[in-house]
């Protein structure tokens, strides 16, 4: 009777047998360290983009979107990056549609959602960008950029009182200058520029540089240029005695590093 030794001829080959289990673990195992390669390259991309793109090197940013594209061609980021792209050549129309596109890859991808208000609002359509922002505060309601934002629509609207109650609400001192900024903002409406100066001057001495700018930046977008005194931009008021003296500030915490572009 002969027996069944079917593994000899592989060991005399110098071949090793290997159980069915070890074997699917192994192959299980080298996927999972491919697809941890392929994440790491694709988020290595994405955030090279990002920079690119805050650089105003937008050709660099084209060229790391495509390698993320390339990488993860089904993520949301890729279409939102493209929409940010979009806006910075002011092709509006195609930009929604890009981060549409992202909305309909992930519907709950909040820079897609954050993008499209910001838009609205650089398209001067405030109550459209209102009700985003409002949509956003829900699903992060610990945000201190949405409720500046908030702030700001219901001061283009000219709703001091609700501009005024959201302000109340802002972390103060927050992780982010944006109280100081809605203040500055709100203020300058009045044309009360001691107040502005002093909120402006304040933001600049507890928080870094790159907060600062962003605030500003968002504001200058919006025709409210706080290193600009122009009284006849908007209706001003004479402030009272009162109101022209700046009302003490404590300092604030230190913040976390400047904000990037939604992507």
């Amino acid at each position: 009777m002969l027996l069944q030794t079917p593994n000899l001829t592989r060991y005399a080959l110098g071949v090793r047998c290997y159980p069915p289990l070890f074997l699917c673990l192994l192959l299980t195992g080298l996927g999972v360290a491919r697809a941890a390669t392929n994440t790491a390259k694709f988020n290595l991309a994405v955030d090279q983009a990002n920079k690119a793109i805050q650089a105003g090197k937008f050709t660099d940013a084209e060229k790391q979107i495509n390698l993320a594209g390339k990488l993860q061609p089904n993520a949301a980021e890729i279409p939102n990056l493209r929409g940010v792209l979009l806006v910075r050549e002011r092709r509006y129309d195609e930009a929604v549609e890009k981060y549409n596109q992202a909305l309909a890859i992930d519907p709950r991808f909040y820079p897609a959602k954050f993008n499209l208000a910001e838009l609205a609002l650089l398209r001067g359509n405030v109550p459209e960008a209102l009700q985003r922002y409002r949509e956003l505060e829900n699903v992060d309601r610990s945000s201190e950029v949405v409720q500046f934002k908030i702030a700001i629509c219901y001061l283009l609207l000219s709703d001091e009182t609700n501009a005024k109650s959201v302000t109340d609400i802002i972390p103060f001192p927050g992780k982010t200058p944006a109280y100081y900024y809605a203040r500055a903002a709100a203020w300058f409406r009045k044309g009360n520029w001691p107040q502005v100066d002093h909120y402006v001057a304040t933001a600049h001495q507890y928080y870094p540089d790159g907060w600062c700018v962003y605030f500003e930046s968002s504001l200058r977008e919006l025709g409210l240029d706080l290193t600009k005194r122009n009284p006849a931009a908007f209706p001003s008021r004479t402030p009272s005695p009162a109101a022209s003296s700046p009302s003490p500030i404590p300092p604030a915490p230190t913040p976390p590093p400047a904000p990037t572009p939604a992507s």
